[in-house]
């Protein structure tokens, strides 16, 4: 609508995305290099070719390569949220240290803090995805209440429904437990008519509500 869709450039970037999903099926790694490079030189932050050459680093276990390669394309995207959330993912799986992956998530937060996706995303990723104890407890929560804080008051309620789940897991980890409880009662209600996500609402709700008891032995 802002008249700034490249018709030619998404056509373009389209085939080579199709040749580039069959030299992954064929495991060709010239070509995957080639057409990858290809794809980044037209948009660097292009997610599908970004996300194949990091799954190609990974597979030959060479993710100090992929961390090269994100700190390169950053250089030319660096608004690219996509780049940042990756990069931090790469350096625990490198098992960076601690102090260096905070760091990372503080620059992200920083950068990103009138962001709620980035936010929200930033925060589930250090509690769901990293390594025990390699993120900074008091930086999720800070990072999921903002998250909340600023969502737009237009924000369908199933989205709502998870940003706020976040942040009562957010609670939860840094032992606040009749915090999380109180988030996840209000995550709950809208997620309303979507079967999936209420009952896995109300099942974490038991779950925080059945840690609170066994807190009070």
């Amino acid at each position: 609508f802002d008249g700034k869709f490249d018709v030619e450039k998404a056509k373009k970037i389209g085939d080579l995305h199709k040749k580039l999903q069959l030299a992954l099926q064929q495991q060709n790694e010239e070509n995957i290099s080639k057409l990858s490079d290809e794809i980044l030189g037209i948009d660097p932050s292009d997610e599908f070719a970004i996300k194949i050459r990091l799954y190609n680093y990974e597979i030959k276990n060479e993710m100090e390569k992929a961390l090269e390669f994100i700190t390169e394309l950053q250089k030319k995207s660096p608004d690219s949220e996509n780049l940042h959330l990756m990069k931090l993912n790469v350096m625990d799986k490198l098992q960076k240290s601690r102090e260096e992956i905070c760091a990372e998530a503080r620059k992200i937060f920083e950068k990103f803090k009138d962001n709620p996706d980035v936010l929200d995303s930033l925060a589930f990723m250090m509690i769901s995805q990293f390594k025990f104890g390699s993120c900074s407890p008091a930086l999720v929560l800070e990072a999921s209440k903002r998250a909340v804080d600023i969502l737009p008051t237009d924000t369908k309620p199933l989205k709502k429904a998870y940003y706020i789940a976040t942040l009562a897991r957010a609670y939860y980890n840094v032992g606040k437990i009749e915090n999380a409880i109180a988030e996840q009662e209000k995550a709950i209600p809208l997620a309303s008519g979507n079967e999936f996500e209420e009952k896995a609402f109300k099942d974490t709700l038991n779950f925080y509500k059945e840690a609170l008891a066994e807190n009070k032995k």
